[in-house]
């Protein structure tokens, strides 16, 4: 019999064995307890735990419950027990606001609050489970959950499964259509309300942002627009350092920097900090009214190189070096040439090129303001960040130029780029698809090839998995629904 596994809290749990939390979430996942469960009195059932969520906020969304025969959809969080809800700190944060039941293996019985004041119900395991605790971690592989754990088949597979390969292509390639196609009427949105310009810029910022600061991006592109920021640039590096501070004043960010205290003292750091300083003074009568408030912008799941400073930075560098030409940049590599995959690959090339040129004398030896240096410079924009950047703004907002400039073999250029486009880094969308949709990674390489079809995934999730309207038993999966 293998020990038990370490559990995450350091609490005692009044002599009971430890274990991990993950083997709750495995549990929950393959519903291993009781049909029949009460809650608070009621007779509750579970028609679908909901999906695993890897990124931050509730474990599992979008679950379906059914409480005296009523209807619930929402979130679910899981805990070893009770008290773990405040000391994650989730009464203090709306992300759980949807949460509609906290599951846990030991309840203490005390009431657990949501950040809008609601009571979330909870849900006791210890004495519902389909088999001992002991056993149930012996046998469960809890490190290959969620996607190489064999689980329930669902729905959309068994769709897949009754069609032949021919078949799932089209559907893969009109999912992946429809997905540019609502990105493409986005930007269409954008010009019609301002320029190529500023929508490429609000475009790149929100992709420059990541996950739980992408909105604060986005949004400081809009309190200062891009004819304005390029208005602070001038020739050599200082052009860059004098928008950057604009950014970072504005961000309310060079408040927090001037907080910092180097240990041991870096003259180089200390240097680039003052420097950013006497920018920001000589310009933050113009902006003050503008700074965003009350955002974190250090989240705990950033990454030093996704810090804001650096990221804010690497934008103002691209508009150094480029200026504010984008059309005409973007649109040269394309030519009067058939788009063959050789044409293609060259064009790709060229547009990644331009997110990898900027650099920095030294945010590209460093992730953070210290005074731990790389060996030899890093790109600001990575590769893979260049690519996100060309599939989520520079296609989608090149075709919404060529409608409305009613330039139609444009338009097919940039779609036949998009077929070719190669395969993005995964996310969790992705992954999460991958396994429901396909389940070997064998049958998701034989179908997921391009970041076309990777974006028929994301389509799929957020028109179904994502939908609170339904559930996962539920799931009215139909590829040509919402055509």
């Amino acid at each position: 019999m293998e020990p038990y596994l370490v559990c995450e809290s350091q609490d005692p749990y009044h002599g009971r064995e430890r274990v991990l939390e993950r083997l709750i979430h495995c549990i929950w996942s393959e519903q291993l307890f009781r049909r029949q469960l009460r809650l608070d009195g009621a007779t509750l059932s579970i028609s679908s735990p909901g999906w695993w969520n890897l990124e931050a906020g509730p474990d599992f969304r979008n679950a379906e419950l059914f409480v005296d025969g009523n209807r619930i959809c929402g979130d679910v969080e899981i805990h070893l027990s009770s008290g773990e809800w405040y000391q994650h700190k989730h009464h203090q944060d709306p992300r759980y606001n949807q949460v509609v039941l906290h599951v846990v293996l030991y309840s203490t019985g005390s009431e657990c609050i949501k950040q809008n004041g609601e009571s979330v119900p909870e849900l006791e395991l210890k004495d519902s489970l389909m088999e001992e605790l002991r056993l149930l971690q012996a046998r469960l592989p809890v490190h290959q959950f969620p996607f190489h754990s064999g689980g329930q088949i669902h729905l959309c597979r068994r769709f897949l499964e009754e069609h032949d390969d021919d078949s799932i292509i089209k559907i893969l390639d009109s999912a992946g259509d429809l997905r540019m196609r609502r990105k493409k009427e986005r930007y269409l949105t954008a010009l019609r309300k301002t320029n190529f310009n500023q929508a490429f810029y609000e475009g790149m910022m929100e992709g420059m942002g990541y996950k739980q600061s992408r909105y604060a991006f986005r949004e400081l592109a809009q309190r200062i627009p891009i004819e304005e920021l390029v208005g602070y640039d001038f020739p050599g590096r200082r052009g860059t350092d004098s928008m950057a501070a604009i950014l970072l004043g504005t961000a309310g960010l060079l408040e927090e920097l001037s907080q910092i205290r180097l240990t041991p003292e870096d003259p180089e750091t200390s240097f680039y900090l003052e420097e950013l300083f006497q920018y920001w003074q000589k310009y933050e009568a113009r902006f003050k009214s503008r700074t965003l408030t009350g955002f974190c912008w250090y989240p705990s799941s950033t990454r030093p190189a996704n810090f804001p400073a650096r990221r804010l930075t690497a934008v103002a560098s691209f508009f150094h070096y480029h200026g504010t030409q984008l059309i005409p940049l973007l649109l040269h590599p394309l030519g009067d040439q058939e788009p063959s995959p050789r044409v293609i690959r060259e064009i790709l090339k060229i547009w990644n090129s331009l997110f990898s040129r900027p650099n920095h004398l030294y945010w590209s030896y460093h992730y953070q303001f210290d005074c731990h240096k790389f060996t030899a410079p890093r790109r600001l924009i990575g590769k893979d960040r260049g690519r996100i950047l060309i599939v989520n703004v520079v296609l989608p907002l090149l075709l919404a130029h060529a409608e409305l400039s009613v330039q139609r073999p444009l338009e097919d250029t940039l779609h036949a780029i998009y077929r070719r486009h190669p395969k993005l880094p995964p996310n969790s969308i992705t992954r999460l698809m991958e396994h429901r949709m396909f389940g070997t990674p064998d049958r998701v390489k034989a179908f997921i090839d391009t970041a076309h079809r990777q974006q028929s995934l994301h389509h799929f999730f957020y028109d179904f998995c994502d939908n609170r309207d339904a559930s996962c038993s539920r799931c009215e999966f139909n590829p040509k629904r919402g055509k």
